[in-house]
C-alpha cells in the first residue's frame, strides 16, 4: 500500500515538472507511458544511489539525493557496472537527471544544496549531454553511411561505389573498438570541458571577491585618513588647551 502512495506522489512530481501547454493556455494531458517511462528511469536510478534501500520508489528526500549525488551516476556510465549501456540509454538518465527532476518544486525545501550549486551542475551536466547527443548524431550517420555504401554496392557490383555526399565530417566508425576510441576521447573532452567551466565560474568568483576587496580597501584607507586627520587636529587643539590653562592658571596665582 506504501509503494502505491509513493509511486502515486512520483507520477506527480513528474507530471509537475513537464507540464505543457497549448497555444490557449489550456494545460495539455501528460500520456501515462510518459510517466511511466520517466518512472523507470527515477527507480533505476534511486536504485544505483542506494543499492541497500528496501524501498522501489524514492521519495521526495531520495529524489534529492539522486541529483546531488549524480555523480555516482557518471561513474557507473564510464567504470561500473553501467558501462555497457547504449549512448541513448545513459543519455535518457541524464535528461532524468537534468531536466525532471530540478523541475521538481515540491521537493526543493529537501535539497541540501543551494539553488546556486543546482544551477552550476546543471550546466556541467548539460555539457555531458550535448557530448552524447553528439556521439549519437555521428553514429547514426556513420550507419547511414554503411547501409547506403552496402546498397550501392548490391544494386550494381560493376559500378564504382558512390562517395556519399554530407554536409558536415563525418566520423566514419568500421568496428567496435572504433566506437569505443571515440567514446573515450568524447569523455575525456566532457571532463576538460567541465573543468574548464568550473575554473573559468571560480575565475570570475575570484575577480569578483578582488573588487570587492578593492573597494574596501579604499573605503579602509579613506577611514585611515580622516582618523589621522582628527589625531592631527586632536594633538593640535590639545596643545592649544594647554597653552590656555597656562594662561588662566597664571591670572590666577596674580589674584590671590
Amino acid at each position: 500500500m506504501l509503494y502505491i502512495i509513493i509511486m502515486e506522489q512520483i507520477n506527480n512530481l513528474i507530471e509537475e515538472s513537464i507540464i505543457k501547454f497549448d497555444n490557449f493556455g489550456h494545460k495539455k494531458p501528460t500520456k501515462q507511458s510518459t510517466v511511466k517511462a520517466y518512472r523507470d528511469i527515477l527507480c533505476k536510478l534511486h536504485t544505483a544511489i542506494h543499492p541497500q534501500s528496501e524501498n522501489k520508489y524514492p521519495d521526495e528526500k531520495e529524489l534529492c539525493k539522486i541529483f546531488e549525488n549524480h555523480n555516482i551516476i557518471l561513474k557507473k556510465f564510464e567504470n561500473g557496472e553501467w558501462l555497457d549501456l547504449s549512448v541513448a540509454t545513459k543519455k535518457n538518465y541524464l535528461n532524468v537527471i537534468i531536466n525532471i527532476i530540478p523541475k521538481m518544486k515540491s521537493i526543493e525545501p529537501h535539497l541540501s544544496k543551494s539553488k546556486k550549486w543546482v544551477d552550476k551542475k546543471i550546466t556541467e551536466l548539460k555539457i555531458i549531454m550535448d557530448n552524447y547527443k553528439t556521439m549519437i548524431d555521428t553514429i547514426n550517420k556513420s550507419k547511414k553511411i554503411k547501409e547506403k555504401e552496402e546498397s550501392i554496392e548490391k544494386e550494381s557490383i560493376e559500378e564504382e561505389p558512390i562517395e556519399p555526399v554530407v554536409e558536415e565530417p563525418v566520423v566514419e566508425l568500421t568496428s567496435i573498438n572504433d566506437i569505443s576510441n571515440l567514446m573515450k576521447l568524447w569523455t575525456k573532452q566532457t571532463e576538460l570541458q567541465c573543468i574548464r567551466y568550473s575554473n573559468e565560474v571560480e575565475t570570475n568568483n575570484w575577480k569578483f571577491e578582488l573588487e570587492v576587496a578593492i573597494e574596501e580597501q579604499q573605503f579602509t584607507q579613506k577611514r585611515i585618513d580622516l582618523l589621522n586627520k582628527r589625531i592631527s587636529n586632536g594633538v593640535k587643539n590639545d596643545e592649544y588647551y594647554i597653552d590656555q590653562l597656562k594662561i588662566v592658571r597664571q591670572e590666577i596665582q596674580k589674584l590671590k
